[in-house]
């Protein structure tokens, strides 16, 4: 046989009929795709015509890599690789906001222009509404509802609610693990 060719099948499963096997040239291994540039994130097809987007967006303060996913649906890879870099402008330079109060949001306010928005563009229930500014009211906005909502994140509200209810973190142990549950009860501090 010669150099740079191959065998192909009959189109027949399990045929075996010399006359109907012929000579086509091989193709040549090429990798898949070079390098995107740094920052781009990757793409992967899941089926066709449906692309998973990943795009690295730092680190969490705790350390593990913050990355962000998003399945688009697109014809072929030079349009899942517009959409990719789209996803990674997005991801790299966030919207600015408009002004200034915008900036300093309390939470209470964002609460309200949530509600406001479920109540006028969504459609929702006034009652169910209702209750859920209640449930506001109730639970949330008594703790946060005054702070800039820039400034409250999960850790700090785990914190001021483990330090409320008189809890101390779970010591860890030599090996940098903790030798229980995420907090034990006892007195503070």
């Amino acid at each position: 046989m010669p150099e740079g060719w191959r065998v192909a099948a009959c189109t027949e499963r399990a045929c075996v009929r010399a006359d109907q096997l012929k000579l086509v040239p091989a193709q040549r291994w090429t990798p898949s795709r070079t390098r995107g540039p740094k920052g781009g994130g990757t793409r992967v097809q899941i089926r066709p015509g449906v692309w998973k987007l990943t795009v690295s967006a730092g680190r969490y303060d705790d350390g593990p890599a913050r990355r962000l996913h998003r399945n688009v649906e697109v014809d072929d890879d030079a349009a899942a690789a517009d959409a990719q870099r789209g996803f990674a402008h997005e991801v790299r330079n966030p919207p600015l906001l408009d002004n200034e109060a915008d900036r300093d949001l309390t939470v209470d306010d964002a609460v309200e222009r949530f509600l406001d928005f479920l109540l006028g563009e969504k459609g929702r229930d006034p009652r169910t509404v209702d209750d859920d500014r209640k449930l506001h009211q109730r639970w949330f906005a008594p703790r946060i509802g005054s702070r800039r909502l820039r400034d409250v994140d999960e850790a700090t509200m785990f914190v001021e609610e483990r330090d409320r209810l008189g809890l101390r973190p779970t010591p860890v142990g030599a090996d940098g693990r903790s030798s229980g549950s995420l907090v034990t009860v006892g007195a503070c501090r």
